[in-house]
């Protein structure tokens, strides 16, 4: 009885510290987007769209048709506005997932290509005989599955 008490404590214990240690850890990037006090936003949403849904727009947060919440769209320093065939990642996010970009060019493409594949039956349409004949198998010289 004495181990189960004891037991149940640590487990207690440590729940409790880990609550601790993952609150505290949650708080202290929260504190980088404060802005100081008498500064503004200078970064406001253009519009509010719907995330499965880019035509369906709002001027103000609230929820899509479909029960999800508005995303903000925001403005970005482009070179082409309302460009709607661009694509445009982050450097910081191009750098972690190795981007690399190079100019399209018109070439041929090797008409060869080398690769392992496994052969085998289609059971949907694999179909099995068994005719009846009269008689005896006086010798079979079959050995193995498929021979």
């Amino acid at each position: 009885m004495k181990t189960v008490i004891i037991v149940m404590l640590s487990l207690l214990v440590g729940g409790f510290l880990g609550w601790q240690l993952t609150t505290f850890e949650g708080s202290k990037g929260n504190t980088g987007n404060a802005l100081p006090a008498g500064a503004s936003n200078e970064n406001k949403p253009l519009y509010w769209v719907a995330p499965m849904d880019d035509s369906y727009r709002r001027d103000k947060p609230g929820k899509s048709p479909m029960g999800m919440d508005l995303v903000p769209v925001y403005a970005q320093n482009s070179d082409a506005p309302g460009d709607s065939s661009s694509v445009s990642i982050a450097p910081q996010v191009q750098q972690n997932m190795g981007v690399k970009t190079a100019p399209a060019i018109l070439g041929q493409l090797n008409p060869v290509l080398r690769t392992i594949g496994r052969a085998a039956f289609n059971e949907d349409k694999l179909v099995h005989l068994h005719p009846r004949v009269e008689g005896w198998i006086d010798t079979l010289y079959v050995k193995d599955n498929g021979q």
